[in-house]
């Protein structure tokens, strides 16, 4: 009975959020270019942006993706600190933290989140990219706008992006760090990989021309879940499960992560969802909302702990029965279950101000030993194979009053 009263709830939902959508404010997209890709000839350019490219170069190929760097652009934080924005054509981006050495994050089959924007650009960490608008800040994904009106959110957000560069420090890459300082140093004379093969080729590509298949990561220095070519699929707004109104608000990742999680396990064939909610996400992700309402949760953005009891509530309503919902893990403990046990969990955080749409929520589904980089679905449109560091998830939960770094309480692991 109570199983239906939530499926009536959630048709229910969806006409009050469509209703509700005459009313959310419209947001006017920046003021967007054309983006026009300048393929510079290998001889022009500093040598620094040679260098950089000659790295980026060097990731895409390790993904079997073709791709050309493009443009060189700087983004600031709240901190006074600069990272290098790379983009690429006719895909790509690449965030690079120079003086740590080490790239913060990058996609070489995702649109830079910068795209086209111009003005003053602002980077807090992955996840967060922000145009200045007048004395707000415009998150350029969600469309969100916030405000620094607060002197506790200035100051809070000023610490997190000093933690968040300390924490990159301390795992400073000293050979690349020094060879993009060092004017001296020849382009390409520092790899992220290792030598070139005598033909040119990177060890990935001369095995198998691509990234690791389905079921054998072997040969790439990714590791990744067992059947994770599910995530990198889904990439429309539909396939995702995003309804119009969280995409209208900015909110809903969280719903969303839980609907990704779940119908992969449906995919892997360890539990089973009715197909209607296979066939359109949307109303996978209207039931959880039911669940979250019943819980007595009446928000949009949903925590871990939220999310972990929708996934308990679904798989009781459903006949399942988890091996376990855990959360409020260390970082570090989602590596050895994507690498070890080769399943994917959830990695949400929040940026600490007193702003609800700083929190964010992705699936974490492979691992970049090389790179300390996580492979994330970051649960927006076309943003579905995406590598961020591992240095830079350890303060998405970043306590500017006790100054504790790397627990988060945003990992979800389910396993059924």
């Amino acid at each position: 009975m109570k199983n239906t009263m939530r499926k009536l709830f959630a048709m229910l939902l969806v006409l009050v959020t469509a209703a509700s959508l005459l009313n959310v404010p419209q947001v006017q997209a920046a003021g967007k270019t054309e983006f026009v890709c300048e393929d510079l000839p290998a001889d022009r350019g500093t040598l620094r942006e040679q260098k950089i490219k000659a790295l980026v170069q060097e990731l895409a190929e390790e993904e079997g993706v073709k791709i050309t760097a493009c443009t060189l652009r700087t983004l600031k934080d709240f901190a006074g600190s600069e990272y290098t924005l790379i983009e690429c054509e006719p895909t790509g981006y690449f965030i690079l933290h120079e003086e740590s050495g080490s790239f913060t994050e990058y996609a070489p089959e995702c649109d830079s989140p910068y795209k086209g924007l111009r003005g003053d650009l602002y980077y807090a960490g992955p996840s967060w990219y922000f145009g200045k608008n007048g004395s707000d800040y415009k998150h350029t994904i969600e469309n969100t706008m916030t405000s620094l009106a607060k002197e506790e959110d200035q100051l809070a957000l000023e610490e997190y992006c000093v933690a968040l560069k300390n924490s990159l420090m301390s795992g400073k890459n000293e050979e690349i760090a020094a060879y993009l300082k060092d004017d001296g140093t020849a382009v390409g004379a520092v790899r992220l990989f290792g030598r070139e093969e005598t033909d040119g080729s990177s060890a990935l590509s001369k095995k198998n021309g691509t990234r690791a298949v389905n079921e054998d990561p072997s040969g790439s220095s990714v590791v990744y879940a067992y059947g994770y070519c599910f995530f990198t699929k889904l990439k429309t707004q539909s396939q995702i499960g995003y309804t119009d109104y969280m995409v209208a608000c900015g909110k809903g990742c969280g719903y969303v992560a839980t609907n990704l999680l779940l119908r992969y396990w449906h995919n892997r064939g360890r539990i089973q969802i009715p197909l209607s909610y296979i066939n359109s996400p949307v109303n996978l992700t209207n039931y959880l909302v039911a669940i979250a309402y019943e819980l007595g949760h009446n928000s949009m953005s949903a925590g871990a702990d939220i999310m972990a009891k929708i996934i308990r509530r679904f798989c009781t309503d459903y006949g399942i029965s988890p091996t376990y919902v855990k959360t409020k893990l260390w970082i570090n403990q989602a590596q050895p279950e994507i690498c070890n046990k080769r399943r994917p969990c959830i990695i949400g955080g929040k940026l600490h101000t007193s702003n609800e749409s700083f929190w964010h929520a992705m699936v974490a589904y492979g691992y970049q030993q090389k790179t300390n980089c996580y492979v994330m679905h970051m649960t927006w449109s076309n943003y579905a194979h995406v590598f961020i560091n591992a240095s830079s998830i350890s303060q998405w939960y970043y306590d500017p009053v006790t100054h504790v770094a790397g627990y988060v309480p945003g990992v979800v692991l389910f396993y059924p």
